[in-house]
């Protein structure tokens, strides 16, 4: 089983940034849950 280390929105790229930004302002938070950290290294 692969581990992954989970992008704090505090470490992340601008790039991340950008995604992590546009997933609090679509679901009207001001946090990422641990799915979208994840998912983010996916790529």
């Amino acid at each position: 089983m692969a581990t992954l280390r989970l992008i704090e929105y505090n470490d992340a790229t601008s790039e991340v940034r950008a995604v992590y930004d546009d997933i609090m302002l679509m679901r009207k938070t001001d946090w990422v849950n641990t799915f979208w950290k994840a998912i983010t290294q996916l790529n």
